[in-house]
């Protein structure tokens, strides 16, 4: 009964994982492939003796993403790249 259960529970998320994959790049499709620019930081970790770890900006750099859920045409989504940019700049 516990196997039936966890197969249709696998089946489930998966079918699930494959319509909103499928519906994104719809939307994606048919609002012409949007792109935006994001500005994110650029931080060079600098190793010291005492191990610890120096974080030294360097300044911004922008990058193109795709609005939408998943990774679009070699772009990565906006929300992740927002995301990853604040955390940079919270080191």
């Amino acid at each position: 009964m516990l196997e039936l259960w966890t197969k249709r529970t696998v089946l489930f998320l998966m079918a699930l994982t494959m319509i909103t994959y499928l519906a994104d790049l719809a939307a994606f499709q048919l609002r012409h492939q949007p792109h935006d620019t994001i500005a994110c930081p650029q931080v060079v970790a600098i190793p010291l003796k005492n191990n610890r770890t120096e974080y030294d900006y360097q300044g911004s750099v922008n990058l193109d993403c795709a609005r939408a859920l998943f990774p679009r045409n070699g772009l990565e989504a906006c929300w992740y790249l927002r995301h990853k940019a604040r955390q940079l700049m919270n080191f």
